[in-house]
């Protein structure tokens, strides 16, 4: 049994990743189950759907966390009718409290699951000063915490310092390092995109706490008036504060599907992907960098020490952690206007881009369930 908050058709970090494990898992024949939110449209993949919507990323903490309460109950009770059916739970995380809740159900159902961390909930919350680390509530989710990853049967980290970092605090854990990797099935090494005529930067996804809004609507602007050939493209579920910001820099785009969206980001040049910098985001590779990587474009990319590791290690993509946004921008005048210097990296991402795919980082976590 799968239980996140995003399934396919949704397109968001929690249903791309999750829809690679169901599709290898059933490729080994493993009969596989998924609880979703009601926000997943239409019928797919032997899903079940609770009467609750996913929690919207634009609340308040407050608000949130009440979202999450109730689908985790909606989950659980489920999860209860279903206990002698189900042999093992896989949970991912983010949303925090709702996967939270979910496993401590299992844990008294009596149902192993593995416990799947994407971001570095609940650390994100004392780090931005959401929540006071040191009062009574900042100790029970870390007392939560240790108690979700020591019942686990295993606990599966998107990033090496997570993981490292967990070695090394809870040893007697199971641990699995479980990158996100692109999904050939959306990103086929041979493509037909036909690129857009005019040189397009793109950007995907959510601006959540940990992303630099600020800076990169600097850039757009910046660039605007440095090359003004050069296009904007910004895909992705927006409050109406951001679409006003960027009226008139950008091509502002709804959410796409997963398949429609990787037809899309294949059609661009270069992608972008500028995080705060902060200790959190020290600790994160956002699951888009796969994207480009499975797109085989270039990328822009800040936040910290493990997008440097990663960057530096693999040459594919350039690092602007430390970069105003002016240098950012300079930054992509350059590799409109210099195509030696662009088609450089291109190279880098085509010939080891087989390296990242969903299947090859997946394997391990695959063959925990057969």
């Amino acid at each position: 049994m799968i239980i996140t908050s995003e399934f396919y058709p949704y397109p968001g970090a929690a249903a791309s990743r999750t829809e690679a494990l169901f599709d290898l898992l059933n490729l080994t024949r493993v009969s596989v189950e998924v609880l979703t939110s009601k926000s997943v449209r239409g019928e797919n993949k032997k899903s079940t759907k609770s009467i609750f919507s996913l929690p919207d990323h634009r609340s308040s903490l407050a608000r949130r966390f009440i979202q999450e309460i109730l689908m985790a109950l909606d989950f659980s009770i489920r999860l209860f009718f279903r206990r002698n059916k189900i042999n093992i739970c896989f949970i991912t995380s983010p949303p925090f409290f709702m996967a939270s809740i979910c496993a401590l159900f299992a844990k008294l159902f009596k149902i192993p699951y593995v416990f799947d961390v994407r971001d570095r909930y609940p650390s994100i919350l004392f780090e931005q000063s959401l929540i006071n680390k040191q009062n009574i509530l900042g100790k029970i989710l870390l007392l939560v915490e240790k108690v979700i990853y020591t019942n686990a049967k295993v606990v599966t980290f998107a990033s090496s310092s997570r993981y490292f970092s967990t070695k090394k605090e809870l040893p007697q854990i199971r641990t699995l390092l479980i990158r996100n990797g692109f999904d050939e099935k959306y990103y086929p090494q041979k493509r037909n995109s036909i690129k857009f005529s005019e040189f397009t930067v793109i950007y995907h996804g959510r601006f959540g706490r940990l992303y630099d809004y600020g800076k990169f609507v600097e850039v757009i602007k910046n660039v605007k008036q440095l090359d003004p050939a050069i296009k904007f493209k910004v895909v992705g579920d927006f409050n109406e504060e951001c679409r006003n910001k960027l009226a008139g820099f950008a091509d502002i785009y709804s959410a796409l599907p997963l398949d429609e969206l990787a037809q899309f980001v294949s059609r661009c040049h270069l992608g972008i992907c500028l995080l705060k910098e902060c200790d959190s985001c020290s600790h994160v590779i956002p699951a888009k960098l796969y994207d480009f990587i499975g797109a085989g474009i270039p990328f822009l990319a800040s936040g910290g020490s493990e997008y440097r590791k990663f960057i530096e290690r693999n040459t594919v993509g350039i690092d602007v952690s430390g970069c105003n946004s002016m240098q950012i921008s300079e930054y992509i005048v350059k590799l409109r206007n210099d195509s030696e210097f662009y088609n450089t990296y291109c190279s880098r991402i085509i010939n080891s881009r087989l390296n990242y795919t969903r299947k090859r980082q997946f394997q391990p976590l695959v063959n925990l369930f057969k």
